[in-house]
């Protein structure tokens, strides 16, 4: 298989949607999930693995722990050194799951770093535990899924080719092969793959229903295929951040991951709508939750330091206007700031390579005298910032002045842009 190299730069710069929709009212959405418990177990997770260099299972679950956090750099970090420790199914599909968050806009499909974790996966199960092959070929299913999502069919078709190479009769492996042919508008090809999946169902199931959910799944949308139902492209639904060209240079080594370069900064992309993202120049140390809606997408940060110390709640929503003022927002959010004991400072410009952004900062004197029930945060800064047609605001709260923090912030609305993904 023909493997892409990873991205030196991120995707051109999307046109607006040709539809925008109307303006949105965040503050009355559920904002991203909270970090508190995430950043806690992860904590933890980084002291077992410490005190245990050569404990598979802590460097394993370490991994996970940061993959969910999109701490991607170092989940990779961590991944190859499990992997040194023992090779293994496990610990190559954990690789491969690190390395195909971190690889998210190939510009020739299949990340190359997971699908050469995803072989070694394979090999490792076919010799050494022949009851993981099922998960060895949904490892290649779900490479070629993203493919699929970024409109990259004939990698996606190779992928799915290697996954019937190890299981001819599972299901799922021709029903997605249907639905990337009839996504490529290959609707005859489509319907006889989805035909020989339900024919794979009928077999382990005959004359019924399957009890099992997923099967049951497979089967309703293989037979919509064959009833010549159109199959859309699944939108991008998950990302990471774009992993250095150095990580692909050599595979793993015993001593060499742990000497891994971490940068102090990578650069993250957030699904918004199906067919746009947005990057973000973040502390790679920095740990994220996102939930997009169809009102806005609401994106929470924080540092190992945890929540507790300083929050960044960043929120991203389109707007109708065409003639939309930026500081005029960024003024009204300024007023709505002022109260008896808070100190808000004037309103600042902040240069983007699209153009300006607005923020002010302000602390809470009054913030010792409150109940227990009031923000645990002192300090503020806001800032609006405008991509057309999304408006970006964002707020860190801390508990204390944090420049570091601030300045990062900064940097991330600096770096913020919107691209398209092209199918």
């Amino acid at each position: 298989m023909a493997c892409a190299t990873a991205p030196k730069a991120p995707p051109p710069t999307a046109p607006p949607p040709a539809k925008t929709q109307a303006p949105a009212t965040p503050m009355q959405e559920e904002g991203a999930p909270n970090l508190r418990a995430a950043l806690a177990a992860l904590e933890k997770a980084e002291a077992d693995a410490l005190v245990a260099p050569n404990d598979v299972a802590a460097w394993s679950h370490l991994t996970v722990l940061l993959r969910q956090a999109y701490r991607t750099q170092e989940a990779a970090r961590a991944a190859w050194h499990a992997v040194e420790l023992e090779s293994s199914f496990a610990t190559w599909t954990n690789l491969g799951n690190v390395l195909a968050q971190g690889d998210v806009f190939m510009s020739m499909g299949g990340a190359m770093g997971a699908f050469q974790a995803f072989k070694m996966a394979a090999r490792e199960a076919k010799a050494k535990e022949p009851a993981r092959v099922d998960a060895a070929s949904r490892n290649f299913l779900n490479l070629s899924y993203r493919d699929l999502q970024m409109g990259h069919d004939d990698q996606a078709l190779e992928l799915i080719a290697l996954a019937e190479a190890l299981t001819p009769q599972m299901p799922l492996v021709h029903y997605d092969k249907a639905r990337v042919l009839a996504a490529s508008d290959r609707q005859v090809d489509a319907k006889t793959a989805a035909q020989k999946s339900l024919d794979l169902i009928a077999a382990l199931t005959p004359n019924q229903t399957p009890t099992d959910a997923s099967l049951a799944q497979v089967q309703k949308a293989a037979s919509e295929l064959v009833q010549g139902k159109p199959a859309s492209r699944p939108p991008l639904d998950d990302a990471g951040e774009t992993l250095p060209e150095r990580f692909w240079e050599k595979p793993p080594e015993r001593g060499q991951a742990l000497n891994l370069q971490i940068d102090r900064a990578s650069a993250r992309f957030i699904p918004l709508v199906p067919g746009i993202a947005m990057r973000l120049q973040t502390p790679t140390n920095w740990a994220h939750s996102f939930r997009a809606t169809d009102k806005a997408v609401h994106l929470r940060m924080a540092s190992p330091a945890g929540e507790g110390r300083f929050l960044v709640q960043i929120t991203l929503f389109p707007v109708a206007r065409e003639n939309f003022n930026l500081k005029e927002a960024a003024v009204a959010g300024r007023h709505g700031a002022q109260a008896p004991d808070t100190e808000v400072g004037p309103l600042l410009p902040l240069e983007r390579k699209d153009g300006l952004a607005f923020y002010f900062e302000a602390v809470d004197n009054g913030h010792a005298t409150r109940t227990a029930t009031a923000s645990p945060y002192k300090h503020l800064v806001q800032l609006f910032a405008y991509a057309r047609p999304f408006v970006f605001s964002a707020t860190l709260l801390s508990k204390r002045p944090d420049d570091e923090v601030k300045d990062a912030m900064l940097e991330m609305i600096r770096s913020f842009e919107i691209f398209r993904v092209e199918p």
